[in-house]
C-alpha cells in the first residue's frame, strides 16, 4: 500500500515539473514585461496546484508558501507600478526580476514537496506516546506556565498599551527590561504549547492562554507576524487530520483559511490605523516592503553567473559573529548587506539602531553572491534545512515531547532567519549548537523507535 502511495505521489509531483521547466526557461530569457507577467500567471497555477494536490503538506509548510506569494506579489508591485519606497527612498520601475526570483521560490517548494512525499509518518505510534499518563501530567504542568506567564506579561504592559503611545513592536520591546523582555522574546516559542495542549486535551486552558496572548500582542504594538506565526503552529499541530479529507471538505477548509488570513490582514490594517496611519497606505507598503529588496538588487546589478569571494568571504565571518539587530549598524553580511546596498546609508542605519530591518534578503543575497545560479542554488539547500526543521518538529509535536518541541520551535525560527535574512549565525552560537546537535540525537532515537514499532503501529 505505501509503494502504490509514493507512485502516485511522485506522478503528481511529475505533473508540476512542466510548469517548474517552464519557469526555468523564462528565468534565462531577456527581462521581458511579457515573460514576466507569464511567469507570474505561472507561478500562481504552480501554486494552486501545490495547495490543491498536496493540502497536508501546504498545511505543514503554510508559512513558507506564505512568504513566497507576498514576496512575489511585492516584486509584481515593484515591477508592474511606479510605487514609492518610503525605506528604499526611491520609485519602482520595471526591471525584469520576476522570472528569476519565481523560478527559485517555485523549486523550493517542489523539492520539499518531493521530500515530504517520501517521509513516513509513524503518526498513531507518536499519538501513543503522547497519551502516557506522564506525558499528559507534563504537559498539563507546561499549559499552566505558560498561562502564568501569559497573565503576568498582560498585567506589566496593561497600563501603557503601544496604540496610546504610538509605537510599533520593534519599539516597544525597548521597554520591556530585564525578566520581562526575555518572557516577552521566548512567549512566541512557549506558545506552541498551549496549541499543542488544544490537541491533547486541555482545550480550555489553552484558549484562555492564546486569548490573552493575543492581547498581549495587541498591546505592544504587534500588528501581524506573531499572530501569523501562532497560525502556522496550529497548521503544523493538525496537518495530519486532514490527510484524508474529501474534495468538498478541503475547499470548506480552505476558505476557512483565507477567512483567518483575511482577518489577520484586517486587524494588522485596524492596529495601524489605531496609531494613526492611512489603512489604504499601510496595505500598499506593507506588500510593496515584501519585495522591494529583491526588486532593487536585481535592478541595479546585471544578470549573469559568476562568484564574488569578497562578499562570500564576509558572510563566512559574520558565521561567528551573533550579533543582534540594533548592534548591527555598518554590517555588510546578510540582510544587512542588502539594506546598505539598495537604500540610504543614513535611513537603514537609524532603522538597525531601532531594532528593526527590512524583509526578504534572502534570495537578493545570494544573487550578489553568485548572480543567476545564486538563489536557485539557494533555494535547493535552505528546502533541504525547511524539510528538515519542520518534520522534526511534527514528529515532537505528535508525540507531545512539550520541552522538544520548544527546542524544536526555536529550531524552526532559525530556518526561517537564515530563508528570510540570509543570516546564520544563530546556528553557530553555544544555544544554536546544542539545538541542533539535539535534533540530530533526536532524530536518530526517533528512527529507531519507529522502526522497532512500525509492525505493530498504523501508517498514514
Amino acid at each position: 500500500m505505501s509503494s502504490i502511495a509514493t507512485d502516485c505521489g511522485a506522478r503528481k509531483a511529475d505533473c508540476l515539473l512542466p510548469l517548474c521547466l517552464a519557469m526555468a526557461v523564462l528565468a534565462i530569457l531577456p527581462p521581458l514585461f511579457a515573460s514576466s507577467a507569464v511567469s507570474l500567471l505561472l507561478f500562481f497555477i504552480f501554486i494552486l496546484s501545490i495547495i490543491w494536490m498536496y493540502f497536508t503538506v501546504s498545511l505543514k509548510y503554510i508559512v513558507y508558501l506564505f512568504a513566497m506569494c507576498t514576496n512575489v506579489i511585492g516584486v509584481a508591485v515593484c515591477e508592474f507600478s511606479h510605487t514609492f519606497l518610503p525605506e528604499l527612498q526611491c520609485v519602482s520601475e520595471f526591471s525584469g526580476s520576476l522570472p528569476l526570483l519565481i523560478f527559485s521560490r517555485s523549486l523550493f517548494i517542489l523539492i520539499i514537496v518531493k521530500l515530504d512525499q517520501r517521509t513516513k509518518y509513524y503518526v498513531k505510534i507518536e499519538e501513543k506516546h503522547a497519551s502516557s499518563k506522564i506525558v499528559k501530567t507534563i504537559l498539563g504542568l507546561a499549559c499552566f506556565m505558560v498561562l502564568f506567564l501569559c497573565i503576568a506579561s498582560f498585567i506589566n504592559v496593561a497600563r501603557n498599551p503601544a496604540f496610546l503611545s504610538g509605537m510599533d513592536r520593534f519599539q516597544y520591546s525597548g521597554q520591556l527590561l530585564g525578566i520581562w523582555g526575555s518572557i516577552a522574546a521566548y512567549l512566541p516559542y512557549l506558545i506552541l504549547i498551549s496549541v499543542i495542549g488544544m490537541r491533547f486535551g486541555f482545550r480550555k486552558i489553552a484558549i484562555a492562554t492564546i486569548a490573552i496572548y493575543c492581547i498581549f500582542l495587541f498591546w505592544i504594538g504587534t500588528k501581524f507576524s506573531t499572530f501569523f506565526t501562532m497560525f502556522g503552529y496550529f497548521a503544523l499541530v493538525y496537518h495530519d487530520k486532514l490527510r484524508d479529507i474529501t474534495p468538498h471538505n478541503k475547499l470548506k477548509v480552505l476558505a476557512s483559511i483565507a477567512t483567518v488570513l483575511a482577518m489577520l490582514v484586517a486587524f494588522a490594517v485596524f492596529a495601524y490605523s489605531v496609531a494613526g496611519h492611512s489603512a489604504v497606505g499601510f496595505l500598499g507598503e506593507r506588500l510593496a516592503q515584501q519585495g522591494q529588496l529583491w526588486w532593487k538588487t536585481y535592478s541595479m546589478i546585471e544578470p549573469g553567473v559568476w562568484f564574488d569571494e569578497k562578499q562570500a568571504s564576509v558572510e563566512m565571518g559574520a558565521l561567528f559573529e551573533n550579533r543582534s539587530i540594533s548592534e548591527s549598524v555598518g554590517s555588510v553580511n546578510g540582510i544587512y548587506g542588502i539594506m546598505y546596498l539598495t537604500a540610504p546609508a543614513s535611513r537603514v542605519s537609524e532603522f538597525l539602531s531601532q531594532g528593526a530591518r527590512y524583509t526578504e534578503a534572502g534570495y537578493a543575497m545570494a544573487y550578489v553572491i553568485a548572480g543567476s545560479i545564486g538563489p536557485v542554488l539557494f533555494a535547493a539547500v535552505m528546502a533541504l534545512f525547511v524539510y528538515y526543521s519542520q518534520t522534526i518538529l511534527a514528529s515532537s509535536i505528535f508525540r507531545s515531547d512539550v520541552a522538544f518541541s520548544i527546542i524544536f520551535a526555536i529550531l524552526a525560527g532559525y530556518v526561517q532567519t537564515s530563508n528570510s535574512m540570509f543570516v546564520f549565525s544563530q546556528f553557530f552560537t553555544p544555544m544554536g549548537l546544542v539545538i541542533v546537535a539535539l535534533s540530530f540525537l533526536y532524530a536518530l532515537i526517533n528512527s529507531a523507535e519507529k522502526h522497532r514499532l512500525s509492525s505493530g503501529g498504523q501508517l498514514l
